[in-house]
């Protein structure tokens, strides 16, 4: 299946990207000040790992976005609370849907290899 990421707005630094960049806060008192930036966080995680297959990322985008996996995978308990309640609402054949798209143009579904689409019990 191809798959079309080309049109999104990737960072050479995803951990600068406006949905990604603010993974930490997820361990702040005061995370909830900014759940509108976590809002689309699993979506563009999402559509960096699609661009990674499409071999349109380079080392350090891929050492970033490790980085950011490993640190929800440090923090499950914070992960599940920032992210549960998108997780438990999410249709995930459509979900990506406004983020990427297959050769057809239809949304392409959330595989199983992203992780990231499911509470920390699940992983």
């Amino acid at each position: 299946m191809a798959v079309d990421v080309k049109t999104l707005r990737l960072s050479q630094h995803p951990k600068d990207h406006s949905f990604l960049g603010f993974y930490e806060v997820i361990t702040r008192d005061d995370w909830q000040e900014f759940e509108w930036d976590l809002d689309y966080t699993l979506h563009m995680r999402s559509a960096y790992a699609f661009a990674d297959e499409l071999g349109l990322l380079d080392e350090s985008q891929r050492a970033e976005l490790a980085e950011i996996d490993a640190f929800f995978r440090a923090h499950p308990k914070e992960f599940d609370r920032a992210f549960g309640e998108t997780i438990a609402r999410a249709d995930l054949t459509t979900t990506l849907a406004d983020w990427v798209r297959d050769e057809n143009g239809r949304p392409v579904p959330v595989p199983p290899s992203h992780w990231w689409w499911r509470t920390s019990d699940r992983w």
